[in-house]
């Protein structure tokens, strides 16, 4: 069942929206990187700013909606369009997976999130490069009906549901839903973790300090969810079905395009949140810096680096 024109014009219009909301998200982070730039002096805060570089992407192909199909699912608007979706997602998806597993490591290894600095350069690299083949080489391959494998994907070009939903299972939802795994499992062991070091702490501050990283992580786990989940419904759907539903198909055009903006909010609740500067008072006062304690510092993850 395919969508009249006036249902595919409330689609590509909502994805617009949806992409103007992740543009303006990427916007404020960059606002945030010009006027507070000590605060992206840190592992975490150069992993965001990556993230936003990958959500400018995505947003900024997401925008054109289905206007990339006026000249036919074989022309070169259409086929960029869906291969700079697919690496500007994947690249975001990655760097969520190097943002859960740094916590973890600092957080198991009770060490400072400074540690990072040997890997960081190349995992963002890796973030940006591994998405390329996965991107570039559906643009080589044909649907069951010898049209591109990279077509009407109801939102805008992308790689076609239906009969070809395994080709979307092997270039995205495979290391999407392996990466959401990672990403609830990594939040409940560094969430268990703080309950064990917590148990021997009696100062308030450092249990802020110390629950502020899971707040963090719980963060952008919910902007993840909001992102995808509507995606992953509509196609899954679509593939169960055959086609798309239209009440799924307007909730993915309006959540995932949005990823950009739902990351910025993630990001300013961070900073609201954040107790880092409670870490002077508490080590002023003398007591125990024991468990949790000495992990302040690398709960200090939106603050300048000095080490």
């Amino acid at each position: 069942m395919s969508f009249n024109a006036d249902q595919l014009a409330q689609i590509s219009n909502t994805a617009r929206f949806s992409s103007t909301l992740g543009l303006i998200g990427v916007l404020g982070v960059a606002v945030s990187y010009y006027k507070y730039p000590g605060e992206f002096k840190t592992p975490m805060g150069r992993l965001i700013l990556a993230m936003s570089v990958a959500d400018l992407i995505d947003a900024s192909s997401k925008f054109a909606g289905r206007w990339t199909m006026a000249s036919g699912v074989a022309s070169l608007g259409c086929q960029a369009q869906g291969a700079l979706i697919q690496m500007g997602t994947l690249s975001a998806i990655f760097l969520s997976f190097v943002m859960a597993a740094t916590v973890v490591m600092v957080i198991t290894a009770k060490t400072h999130f400074s540690i990072t600095r040997n890997y960081e350069l190349v995992a963002v690299a890796c973030c940006f490069l591994i998405p390329v083949p996965m991107s570039v080489i559906p643009l080589m391959l044909k649907s069951p009906d010898g049209t591109p494998l990279i077509g009407d994907s109801s939102q805008w070009c992308w790689i076609k549901g239906g009969p070809t939903f395994p080709q979307q299972l092997m270039f995205f939802f495979v290391p999407f839903w392996a990466v959401f795994l990672f990403n609830v499992i990594a939040l409940l062991l560094v969430w268990g973790k703080i309950n064990d070091l917590n148990k021997n702490i009696r100062n308030p501050h450092d249990r802020k300090k110390s629950f502020y990283v899971v707040k963090r992580m719980v963060a952008y786990l919910v902007a993840f969810l909001f992102a995808w989940t509507a995606s992953t419904v509509n196609r899954m759907s679509t593939f169960y079905f055959g086609y798309s539903l239209f009440p799924f198909a307007i909730l993915q055009a309006l959540c995932s395009p949005a990823r950009g903006f739902f990351n910025f909010l993630a990001f300013v609740y961070c900073q609201r949140t954040n107790p880092a500067n409670l870490l002077s008072n508490s080590s002023q006062t003398g007591k125990s810096r024991t468990g949790i304690s000495k992990l302040g510092s690398s709960v200090n993850i939106f603050k300048s680096e000095n080490a």
